[in-house]
């Protein structure tokens, strides 16, 4: 088999699929290299991070490495990382599917339902009153001190 030098079946292979790229740990937020082809998959340096997160938010599993369900616009700030913006979108979706009924909950009970941390709840909701998320009307009122209930009004 002829061959120009320096040129072998190996280097023939095309450098996208060998170059990695940098991703921080969803646990422990420590930088690791990972091939771009399979990003999606690795969340975690290591698996006794993967371990330590599932037992922390056992149920965000499936939401966390779901696609997204439509596309949804840039989330934008200081804080707000490449790959954050699919598992942003996911809680985005499954707090407007759930909140578009009218009903009023709790950050807790909303929480519960979409299988994500109450922050992030919180912040969803606050990103569904802006335009480029769709300018939904989200009212809140007081049920005792601490204690709101929310509900989602679509324009």
């Amino acid at each position: 088999m002829n061959q120009a030098p320096g040129h072998s079946p190996a280097t023939s292979v095309s450098k996208s699929s060998v170059l990695k790229r940098t991703r921080a740990c969803l646990e422990c937020g420590s930088s690791f290299l990972v091939n771009p082809c399979h990003a999606e998959e690795h969340g975690f340096c290591r698996p006794a991070c993967r371990a330590r997160w599932h037992r922390r938010y056992p149920r965000q599993k499936a939401l966390d490495f779901a696609p997204p369900l439509a596309p949804v616009p840039k989330f934008d700030g200081e804080t707000v990382l490449p790959e954050d913006r699919g598992r942003l979108a996911r809680q985005l979706e499954a707090v407007k599917a759930l909140m578009c009924d009218g009903r009023w909950r709790t950050l807790a009970e909303i929480a519960r339902e979409c299988r994500a941390p109450e922050a992030s709840v919180s912040a969803r909701l606050r990103d569904l009153r802006k335009r480029k998320f769709g300018e939904f009307w989200v009212e809140r009122r007081r049920l005792e001190r601490g204690l709101h209930a929310y509900r989602v009004i679509a324009p």
